[in-house]
């Protein structure tokens, strides 16, 4: 598993193929003016953890794969939140968000 604590995350990118890779997120503080996440799963997975106070965009391609977004929101809707944009392609895998 590998956890960041960056205090101003702004991007990042995970590849995996044929294995899988664990992504903590949840110390670290996303950038207010949000992150992007480039993902490529070839025959692997990527489960990746987000903060609680984060809204979660995903896509991308799937090829035999897919995503799953797990998070709960636990803000209010009128509260600003920032961004984690995942930009995801799975071909013959998968990714799982979750907080």
């Amino acid at each position: 598993m590998i956890r960041n604590q960056s205090d101003n995350f702004q991007s990042g990118s995970v590849t995996a193929v044929f294995g899988g890779a664990n992504i903590d997120l949840t110390d670290a503080t996303i950038s207010a003016e949000g992150a992007l996440i480039e993902i490529t799963t070839i025959f692997g997975g990527v489960e990746l953890r987000v903060p609680d106070n984060v809204v979660v965009e995903i896509k991308g391609v799937p090829i035999f794969g897919g995503w799953e977004d797990k998070t709960r929101r636990t803000a209010h809707d009128e509260e600003y939140l920032p961004v984690i944009t995942l930009n995801c392609m799975c071909i013959f895998g998968g990714v799982e968000v979750r907080n």
